[in-house]
């Protein structure tokens, strides 16, 4: 759940920092060309056409040419992301069914079904690993490894009367994902 709205970081680069000065360098010429034909107007110089006397035609063309050739460069130029695998979706269903109870005990058989987009257990030769932490009276681990299709998860615990959280953490591609019920017995 690391990266839920799908935003990659990026550092800082080199690129970076040259479309930056460029767009800088626009700028305080644009900003000393104001200055100089300021300068004109205050020596009495009027206007004629355009912008402060000068043919303001130029000025958009060469904005315009800059910066076309800026966004071209930088769009050659920009990193793309290594990781442009699609996202699965990953969900799963907790299964606690009652096989016997005694008046204090209950054998409860537990199993896990993960989907992987809406498929269980994924593809053929996707392998997870389950981890349970089952928490009542007393708290009882179970680790389950190399869980596939062929060999699902599954088994058999003595529990005493009581209500469990039972939490799964499940390890997918390198991805954990947690999945939490409650049951009562």
């Amino acid at each position: 759940m690391d990266n839920i709205f799908g935003i990659n970081y990026q550092g800082y680069s080199l690129t970076g920092l040259f479309v930056a000065l460029g767009i800088l360098t626009v700028v305080i010429t644009l900003v000393l060309y104001i200055f100089h034909l300021k300068n004109k107007l205050n020596n009495f110089e009027n206007p004629k056409y355009g912008f402060l006397g000068k043919n303001i035609y130029p000025l958009i063309g060469f904005i315009t040419l800059g910066s076309i050739i800026l966004f071209a460069f930088y769009g050659s130029v920009a990193p793309t992301p290594s990781d442009t695998q699609a996202d699965v979706k990953i969900d799963g269903q907790i299964n606690a069914t009652m096989k016997s109870q005694t008046i204090a005990l209950v054998n409860v058989n537990f199993s896990f079904t993960p989907y992987v987009s809406g498929k269980p257990w994924g593809a053929t030769g996707d392998t997870f690993d389950i981890y349970w932490d089952i928490e009542g009276k007393q708290k009882y681990t179970k680790y389950e490894l190399s869980r596939t299709s062929a060999n699902p998860s599954n088994f058999t615990m003595s529990l005493p009367k009581d209500t469990y959280d039972v939490k799964i953490t499940l390890v997918y591609n390198d991805k954990t994902y947690s999945f939490e019920d409650r049951i009562t017995y």
